[in-house]
């Protein structure tokens, strides 16, 4: 009786240790996600560091490209050689076991992978490599899935993934999900933002852009010149857009934009010879992330004068 509780408390002990390192691991984990939007940095933190925690050989992020094939984003564990030869490499939707992950939203667990039919060896061939078993996740933000996290080739003794390795790695795509998307998201603004700047600077009318904190976010070479240099672009960039023709108080019409939705115009301006169009731009949710300001008039310096 006592040989088996002490086996008991034993096993409670190692049971403790084990969740612990886990919730170690996971915490350091998310530490890193929050840390940067260098995503390449901060995945290959993570996946090396769930490879070496299930005990793996090698492990993969997977990511969706625009026109849906799937692509091999992240690899650790293979030499620089392999990484640029499966890097080339785009799977089919729905082709292999991370097809099928992604395609279904489901965990998958291959013990004998050269055995299973849904094991798409290709790749195997394509590297000179051999892929005993696998674990593959997909990556979730909310109902969208964007890709897949697999592991491959159990180190252990017995070298079989088991159902904890599973849900480790679950959680963990979790968090990972949604850092590859924030990172996305921040891309795609960043681009955006690059080339409407682009398009701004060379259009032959004053322009500036105003965010929803009432942040002037670009102002463009036209307005500079119409304000007699006053308002160049190092000086409204960032500025509160209050400042920006002070005297007219157009705080309640950006205010009014942002919350309708709708284009503004306002000819003469204050009794002078401003004109100004007011046009909203929209975030993909519906909501007026930006408001583009157009300013017209003859003589601005002389009004600012």
């Amino acid at each position: 009786m006592i040989r088996k509780m002490m086996e008991k408390i034993k096993e409670l002990e190692q049971e403790n240790q084990r969740l612990k390192k886990r919730n170690e691991l996971l915490s350091k984990i998310i530490q890193q996600l929050n840390s940067s939007l260098q995503l390449s940095v901060v995945m290959e933190y993570v996946i090396g560091e769930v490879t070496k925690t299930v005990k793996a050989i090698t492990s993969t992020i997977y990511t969706l490209t625009e026109n849906g094939k799937i692509e091999f984003s992240y690899i650790y564990g293979a030499k620089q050689e392999v990484k640029e030869k499966l890097q080339k490499i785009q799977l089919e939707p729905g082709q292999g076991i991370a097809g099928k992950v992604i395609k279904e939203g489901r965990p998958y667990i291959s013990l004998d992978t050269q055995d299973d039919p849904n094991f798409y060896k290709g790749i195997d061939q394509e590297i000179g490599f051999k892929t005993r078993s696998l674990i593959c996740v997909p990556l979730k933000v909310k109902s969208e899935i964007i890709g897949a996290l697999q592991v491959i080739n159990k180190e252990s003794e017995d070298k079989k993934f088991n159902q904890g390795d599973v849900e480790l790695l679950e959680e963990i795509a979790n968090h990972a999900a949604l850092a590859i998307k924030n990172a996305q998201l921040y891309e795609e603004v960043k681009n955006w933002r690059e080339f409407n700047e682009a398009i701004i600077e060379n259009i032959n009318e004053a322009v500036f852009v105003v965010d929803r904190g009432l942040k002037v976010i670009v102002g463009n070479r036209s307005l500079e010149e119409m304000s007699g240099g006053l308002y160049t672009k190092e000086y409204l960039k960032g500025r509160n857009a209050r400042e920006i023709f002070p005297y007219l108080n157009l705080e309640p019409v950006y205010r009014e934009v942002f919350q309708s939705g709708r284009s503004f115009q306002q000819s003469g301006a204050g009794g002078r010879l401003l004109n100004f169009k007011f046009i909203p731009r929209k975030t993909k949710n519906g909501e007026v992330g930006e408001i583009i300001v157009l300013v017209n008039k003859t003589n601005l310096q002389s009004e600012l004068e």
